[in-house]
């Protein structure tokens, strides 16, 4: 068990983290008369909160009895010092050195005059000067009867002594806590400073480094030939492997007719012809008659075979065709289908009769007999016209999207012709005409790696050493033969020229380096014209270990 003496001014804080700090489990608080904790009952109630927290068990002397009512109230034990019968009397801050007050022939040794207010005698001074003689207790209770006098002990050296001696050894709990909180908030606040600048010095520094080499330009101009019959590049002969590419497209464009005139329309569609009759092919001309079980007649208007029925296991699998037929006679009546069977007349009488017939899937249409909207010549070129550009826009953009990555095709290496032109002079519903057409598309094209390897080679020839920085080509005199898979023409190639220099292999040479030491490096790259390095944080040194925090460019 361990007594802490308490000042009168010091608060319930510093008395709090002098019971936690000490190593003893049992305190005793001897608190002095008029303690500023007699300020708020609740300073009590909190001294006992943090001492269970911190497993000690505390109690409270004291001669004042506001300061034990309040110990009591806040679940504390207490006493007084003076009327404790197993104790002798305690040592308290208020016990001051015995002076010679004027005292009555009646009052009692306890009872005495309380002194008056002076400065305190420090301890060297005291024991220098002469012996303290007892300490006078200052109290408000009255004292107990007077115990009778056995042998005394030797006597305790006197508690002023003591107590003041104490108070000297240990610094005030108000500086001591002063000065924790004056390292917290600032040595704290630096210490994350610090850290974190290394932290985020580590993790986002970034360089970047811009170079410019010195450039050299070179010109050249001659002619050169591709053949298809060629894989490799023949310097010697400036002659280069070419592809030849083909590209095929049809379309089908409506135009509004702008005249009209009586007509008469006969019927058109498509029909399926099946044969169930044996695996030999049947030829049919062309008006070869189909009639519907209603006895409208519709003809084949081109000449066909269908195949033969294949036998499985002698059973006879039907083999088809399908092909054009137009109505007999113009009109709507002959608008009609579908239709499931037409049987062949041509063939009634014989076996073939029941095994060859066929049918109108969809039906067929267009019949019309009246005034009709009809296209006049004008319409009719117009629309050729017309569906003649469409060809040729539709191949250019669909050879563009299928032509493999790194060919080059030159605009006079190109040839596009339109094949096939039809016009459906017959009218929709609309008075629309429509227009089919077919084009085709050949293009002689080289690899574009093959020239600009040619080109190099005859540059490092009088500029060891050295890339392009930049290279632009001019082509003339495009002379293609897309019959015998050849091309000509010739080049003019202006450029420049810088010395090698790999961004990769530089930047993993530097990385993690001092920022000096990638100086010395840069000012020692050959065909160096200038060089700058930014670093970020600026209080980095060095360049970032993580290549990918790194940009170099080149100018």
């Amino acid at each position: 068990m361990k007594k802490l003496f308490v000042d009168k001014t010091e608060t319930i804080a510093s008395v709090v983290e002098r019971v936690i700090g000490d190593a003893d489990p049992e305190i005793v608080l001897v608190i002095p008369r008029d303690s500023a904790l007699k300020e708020s009952g609740a300073n009590f109630t909190l001294l006992r909160r943090e001492a269970d927290a911190a497993k000690k068990k505390i109690s409270v002397e004291s001669v004042d009895e506001e300061i034990l009512v309040m110990a009591k109230t806040g679940k504390i034990d207490g006493g007084h010092p003076l009327l404790n019968a197993d104790a002798r009397p305690q040592p308290l801050l208020d016990i001051m050195p015995r002076r010679k007050p004027a005292r009555s022939k009646t009052a009692s040794p306890l009872q005495a005059t309380p002194p008056k207010e002076g400065p305190v005698q420090k301890i060297g001074e005291a024991q220098k000067k002469e012996e303290l003689p007892p300490p006078k207790i200052i109290a408000s209770v009255p004292p107990p009867p007077e115990p009778p006098r056995p042998q005394a002990p030797p006597p305790e050296p006197p508690p002023t002594l003591r107590v003041v001696a104490e108070e000297r050894r240990t610094p005030p709990p108000r500086k001591r806590w002063r000065g924790l909180r004056f390292v917290l908030w600032v040595g704290i606040p630096v210490l994350l400073i610090l850290l974190g600048g290394a932290v985020f010095g580590s993790y986002f520094a970034r360089a970047d480094i811009v170079v410019s080499f010195k450039k050299n330009p070179w010109l050249y101009e001659n002619s050169f030939s591709g053949d298809t019959a060629t894989t490799k590049v023949d310097a010697g002969k400036r002659i280069l492997p070419v592809a030849l590419f083909t590209q095929e497209k049809n379309t089908t464009q409506l135009f509004p007719a702008s005249d009209s005139k009586n007509v008469s329309i006969k019927a058109t569609g498509k029909i399926t012809i099946y044969n169930a009759y044996s695996s030999a092919p049947q030829t049919l001309v062309a008006t070869t008659r189909f009639t519907s079980p209603d006895g409208k007649v519709f003809r084949l208007v081109e000449q066909v075979v269908v195949p033969g029925a294949e036998i499985e296991n002698g059973k006879i699998i039907p083999a088809s065709i399908e092909a054009s037929v137009v109505g007999d006679k113009a009109g709507p009546e002959y608008n009609a289908g579908p239709l499931a069977r037409l049987e062949i007349p041509g063939f009634k009488g014989t076996p073939r009769y029941e095994k060859f017939y066929g049918e109108l899937k969809v039906g067929t249409s267009g019949g019309f007999i009246g005034k009709k909207p009809v296209p006049t010549a004008a319409d009719i070129d117009a629309a050729k016209r017309k569906t003649a550009e469409v060809l040729e826009t539709g191949l250019e953009s669909a050879f563009t999207s299928s032509r493999p990555e790194g060919f080059t095709v030159l605009d006079g290496a190109k040839e596009k012709k339109v094949v096939k032109l039809t016009v459906n002079e017959s009218t929709d519903a609309r008075g629309n005409f429509s227009v089919f057409g077919e084009a085709t598309l050949r293009a002689l094209g080289f690899r574009e790696a093959d020239l600009k390897g040619f080109l190099d080679s005859a540059a490092l020839g009088e500029q060891p050493d050295t890339i392009f920085e930049d290279l632009e080509l001019e082509f003339e005199n495009v002379v293609p033969d897309f019959g015998k898979g050849k091309l000509g023409f010739s080049v003019q190639a202006n450029s420049t020229r810088r010395p090698k220099f790999s961004e990769s292999a530089f930047v993993a040479e530097i990385a993690g380096k001092d920022a000096d030491e990638v100086r010395s490096r840069l000012l020692g790259l050959p065909g160096l014209a200038s060089a700058k390095i930014s670093i970020w944080p600026l209080w980095a040194g060095a360049i970032p270990e993580d290549q990918s925090r790194i940009k170099l460019t080149i100018q």
